[in-house]
């Protein structure tokens, strides 16, 4: 079909009031790949929507206002399978801090501090206006408590920037780094400044998340994560981070005398990832990579869940499951 086709389907679809039966389908097919992919290419698309375009629906027991317009949106109405999601889920079972850096509307803050709302803190920063009112708004509705919203950007020092519109009013598309020379000005401090000035005394897992200025957010981070040494959950973009290798270098080389392995989280693995290889551009054949930086004790959480079927190597070590238990081998123990 080609795209004019397309969207007359989805209006259609749309008008006949059917996104629920596509909701439904989507969900009874995530174990028949083929199937899936079909019924998903019937399903509305982003462009399908107008802009502010909202649904009010219950995704994982919460309620939420989704604007499918934006595509993290609708890949959150539409309940397809979210890895990131997956993989914060798992490994916040032990975690007393969650803090989430670009939490957008809040999805992924709000699911984990309902699902541990005695034990959980959540600090979302978010510094859009509009998408933090978002994120309030959805705290709000779902009576959460144990969420501390902060409408600050976070960086490797105290400043002021402009927040660019990467993507002509996407509210998941927003970023410090840009030229656009238009948006809102936004107020930028350093993770470690607002760990201290929250009170916060340890991190156990943190996400990072800010359309390509991770590396800036990581710099601003570096005496909280030598200190506490979280599980990390980050997105790295090779096209948005080349002209900050050096500084990203600084950073892992830092992280060497540490705890973390890191993964490429995929659709059904996770899959060792190399830095070495990343800054030296040999990782960018893909426009985004989602990663996990975890140490032997979280990753155990990633064994247990059935997520690592198969051996893993990782520099010198091979990792096996076996049933409940993790151990190392050399790979001449193979």
């Amino acid at each position: 079909m080609n795209k004019t086709t397309k969207t007359t389907l989805y209006r259609t679809i749309k008008r006949l009031g059917l996104e629920n039966f596509f909701v439904h389908a989507l969900d009874q097919t995530r174990h028949q790949s083929r199937l899936h992919r079909q019924i998903l290419k019937l399903t509305p698309h982003p462009y399908a929507y107008a802009p502010h375009e909202a649904r009010s629906v219950v995704r994982h027991s919460l309620k939420w206002q989704l604007e499918p317009a934006n595509y993290f949106q609708w890949h959150q109405f539409y309940g397809l399978r979210d890895r990131v999601l997956e993989t914060l889920l798992r490994l916040s079972q032990d975690a007393r801090v969650f803090v989430d850096v670009g939490a957008n509307i809040g999805f992924y803050s709000c699911v984990l501090a309902a699902r541990a709302k005695q034990t959980i803190k959540v600090f979302s920063f978010e510094p859009n206006p509009e998408t933090h009112a978002a994120l309030v708004r959805h705290c709000t509705l779902n009576n959460l408590t144990n969420v501390v919203c902060a409408q600050t950007a976070l960086g490797a020092e105290k400043s002021e920037a402009v927040l660019h519109d990467m993507a002509a009013g996407d509210l998941g598309k927003f970023s410090l780094r840009g030229s656009s020379g238009s948006g809102p000005r936004v107020d930028v401090d350093t993770l470690d400044s607002m760990v201290a000035r929250l009170g916060i005394e340890r991190v156990d897992l943190l996400k990072i998340d800010v359309e390509g200025f991770e590396p800036e957010v990581l710099a601003g981070a570096q005496k909280t994560i030598q200190r506490d040494w979280p599980a990390l959950c980050l997105e790295l973009t090779p096209e948005w981070t080349s002209h900050r290798h050096g500084l990203l270098k600084e950073m892992f080389e830092s992280w060497s005398s540490g705890p973390y392995r890191f993964f490429s989280i995929e659709s059904d693995s996770y899959v060792p990832f190399s830095f070495e290889h990343f800054l030296e551009g040999k990782l960018n054949t893909r426009p985004q990579y989602n990663l996990v930086g975890v140490n032997e004790r979280q990753s155990r959480r990633l064994f247990e869940s059935g997520a690592l079927s198969r051996a893993i190597s990782y520099r010198s070590r091979v990792f096996h499951t076996d049933s409940s238990r993790l151990e190392s081998v050399s790979p001449s123990g193979q």
